[in-house]
């Protein structure tokens, strides 16, 4: 049995685990106190950027280094501090809305309908389309956006024309920091029904290096899906 060495009646022994037992408490004191200010100044940087991004901390990625850093900020140090991880990431995702480089340069018109005549068939078909997510989520990266499109066949000139399409959820392939996630998606049918824009709308996230810090942002990607892809 171990035995702790008694001076002046106390035990080394006893008085190592109290000490121990104090800076532990000091040390979960530190982290308690950085994650309040944290929390309550995202709180309300959350509310001033909501419309572009959010960030959220996870308390249990708090280390005692970074407890002790913000610990020793001032409240206008910190609030400087936290605020510059919003313009960052504001800069990182303000980009034109993403759309393939093999796809027309821009999205079609919504609103015309495919020319009077008679269908003399139908198929339905079930592929994927991506468009590359490298900016924001960066990496080599892309969204495969999963759909169903049903097609009708105009008499006379055999061409295909798209009737609707149904898409299903979006998810993200390769090398990326940021994480993606589904949200939504809508479809709008385009110039004389040969064309849809699709669009997918999802969150991106990403953990901030060194600290208990994340980012994210709602994010909508767009691709300008054609009949003649669909038949081929």
């Amino acid at each position: 049995m171990l035995q702790g060495v008694k001076i002046a009646g106390i035990s080394l022994l006893a008085l190592g685990i109290v000490v121990s037992s104090s800076i532990n408490a000091q040390a979960e004191d530190v982290s308690d106190f950085a994650t309040e200010r944290i929390e309550n100044e995202i709180a309300s940087l959350n509310q001033k950027y909501e419309s572009e991004v959010t960030i959220s901390i996870s308390d249990t990625e708090m280390s005692e280094e970074y407890a002790e850093m913000i610990s020793g900020m001032d409240d206008e140090q910190l609030h400087q501090y936290l605020e510059s991880f919003y313009t960052d990431a504001i800069d990182l995702y303000d980009t034109p809305i993403a759309i393939p480089e093999e796809s027309m340069p821009s999205m079609a018109p919504v609103s015309r309908a495919a020319s009077a005549g008679t269908w003399t068939e139908y198929t339905t078909v079930s592929k994927e389309c991506s468009v590359s997510s490298a900016i924001p989520s960066i990496g080599i990266c892309w969204i495969k956006i999963p759909y169903t499109a049903s097609m009708k066949k105009m008499e006379g000139t055999g061409s295909w024309y798209i009737d609707s399409v149904s898409v299903g959820t979006s998810y993200q392939t390769g090398i990326a920091v940021a994480s993606w996630s589904h949200t939504s998606s809508n479809v709008e049918k385009a110039q004389y029904e040969t064309y849809a824009n699709v669009y997918v709308t999802g969150v991106l996230s990403y953990s901030i290096p060194k600290t208990p810090l994340s980012v994210q942002s709602s994010e909508t990607f767009v691709y300008l899906l054609s009949s003649t892809e669909i038949m081929e």
